[in-house]
């Protein structure tokens, strides 16, 4: 006595793939998958009975193949710049909503280019934009450095006697007693120098 096992399997386009083997002989199977379609994982093996006079059904659902893009932004000395929006292949943006300087997106293994959607207040957006190549089961990193957007500074000397722009590489050296340092830093029980350390952390 024999019977019917069907295979169903999924692919992508809208009619589920489909496989039908007639005259099997009842008892036990086990269905492995051979080839999948592109751009994804192979299915695990589907064991079964194929009973008489029915019709057996394994269902093989196969896993997009996908690694992941983590795009990061920084400024030009290397420090994290949070907030940042891309857009993937001109995609809806994605945002770094945590604000840890860094966006990670799973996506199907394949090349990608990433534009910057927006930036926070103080940096210029880049006009260009960067390419990327994703392969399955792995991280691929990009890396943004964003530039500062000029600005200016208005001393009111009522309150202050003299200002300066600085960066967190003068600050270290400040604070460090470089002789060389653009700027003396306050002692150390000044709350001035609590504000710069808590700032160049």
């Amino acid at each position: 006595m024999f019977a019917v096992l069907v295979l169903l399997v999924d692919d992508t386009d809208a009619d589920p793939g489909q496989i039908r083997v007639t005259d099997v002989a009842i008892g036990d199977y086990t269905v492995s998958q051979t080839t999948t379609p592109d751009g994804y994982l192979p299915a695990d093996d589907q064991s079964g009975t194929v009973a008489a006079d029915e019709v057996a059904r394994f269902d093989i659902t196969n896993a997009a193949a996908t690694g992941t893009l983590s795009i990061i932004a920084q400024d030009a000395n290397g420090v994290a710049v949070n907030g940042i929006c891309y857009s993937i292949n001109g995609g809806d943006p994605v945002c770094d909503d945590d604000n840890n300087g860094d966006v990670n997106v799973d996506v199907a293994a394949g090349d990608y280019t990433v534009s910057v959607a927006s930036v926070v207040e103080g940096f210029d957006a880049p006009e260009n934009t960067q390419t990327a190549t994703v392969t399955v089961g792995e991280t691929t990193t990009m890396t943004w450095t964003l530039a500062l957007r000029p600005g200016s500074l208005t001393i009111d000397t009522t309150e202050l006697e003299a200002a300066m722009w600085v960066d967190r590489a003068e600050v270290h050296a400040a604070l460090a007693g470089d002789m060389g340092a653009s700027f003396m830093a306050p002692p150390p029980l000044a709350i001035a120098r609590y504000l710069l350390e808590d700032w160049a952390a």
